[in-house]
């Protein structure tokens, strides 16, 4: 009677229904057929379409402060700085990160999604564990070279660099007056960024 029941349990156990995985191809479909609606907040991460966290003040304005802040350091002629945008990383992998600094002009990608990015930055008030969690091992597979995470409430700026199948190898923690140079300026940037310039003014 127990082995009958215990295997009863077991098979109940493997046919527990499991999320629907969705291509990128699939997820944008979704978004052209309006199922996802226009300004929804939601990007495709591991094959699973995740809700985003709403965005405050704070978070906006700081993302719109760092996207002028990169135009001033990117070439336009060579250079894509996207906010909020949909960066495709894979066949089931969609996200959509604060910022990404993507190689060739805005105009070349009116067509096309980009599939790589040089430098990726998430704003993390409330979504700090996702970031450094899932999101970066998602960019690290994707071989983005150089993740910031600009950590509100702890006033600091994690620099990862190094991606590889089992994540970013190195991380730096600026803050304050130390210097921000993206990788793909290294020797080029006119000045570089202060670890401050990507955080609020006042404390939190």
């Amino acid at each position: 009677m127990r082995r009958a029941r215990r295997c009863a349990i077991i098979h109940a156990m493997s046919t527990l229904p499991t999320p629907r995985q969705f291509t990128v191809s699939e997820y944008l479909r979704l978004a052209d057929v309006g199922v996802i609606r226009p300004g929804e907040r939601v990007e495709l991460i591991d094959g699973q379409i995740v809700a985003m966290t709403p965005q405050g003040p704070v978070h906006s304005a700081l993302v719109s402060g760092i996207v002028a802040r990169l135009i001033e350091l990117f070439p336009r002629d060579a250079f894509c700085v996207r906010p909020q945008s949909t960066l495709v990383l894979g066949e089931d992998e969609a996200p959509e990160p604060d910022i990404a600094v993507v190689a060739g002009s805005c105009e070349e990608h009116e067509r096309e999604l980009p599939r790589s990015a040089l430098l990726v930055v998430e704003v993390s008030e409330t979504s700090l564990a996702f970031d450094r969690g899932r999101k970066a091992d998602l960019y690290a597979r994707a071989g983005v070279p150089e993740y910031w995470i600009v950590d509100v409430k702890g006033a600091t700026v994690e620099v990862r660099q190094d991606p590889g199948p089992a994540g970013y190898g190195s991380t730096r923690i600026a803050r304050g007056d130390d210097s921000l140079t993206p990788l793909a300026l290294s020797g080029q940037a006119p000045s570089p960024l202060r670890a401050a310039d990507l955080l609020p003014r006042r404390p939190r």
